[in-house]
């Protein structure tokens, strides 16, 4: 039962690209729970995404560096079927619509 288990967690190295309701995640590695409900991406990591997707997002601190957007402590970012939660994250505007960069973010799909 426990081989299942570990087999059951997904840890993939190098980089990987993930398409989630017109999101795109690149990391270096990610992990997958059971049930994929509950996925965390590890190292380098790039969440871009069409800015007309609404989205919120809260955290502790909000700061701005030439034009990006840099939040950091507890921050969450809440899109209509997925909340993403991380320590920190940069976003600025790209040629797709915007781009959250991050070293680790654990996303959890309703």
């Amino acid at each position: 039962m426990k081989l299942l288990k570990v087999l059951a967690v997904v840890a993939i190295a190098l980089p990987s690209v993930v398409l989630a309701n017109q999101h795109v995640i690149t990391a270096n590695k990610q992990v997958f729970s059971l049930d994929s409900k509950t996925q965390t991406y590890l190292g380098d990591v790039h969440l871009s995404f069409d800015d007309k997707n609404k989205f919120q997002t809260t955290s502790n601190n909000v700061s701005f560096n030439n034009g990006d957007t840099v939040m950091e402590g507890e921050v969450v970012i809440t899109f209509s079927n997925i909340t993403a939660v991380t320590e920190k994250v940069t976003f600025s505007k790209s040629d797709s619509g915007v781009l959250a960069k991050m070293d680790e973010v654990t996303f959890t799909y309703k």
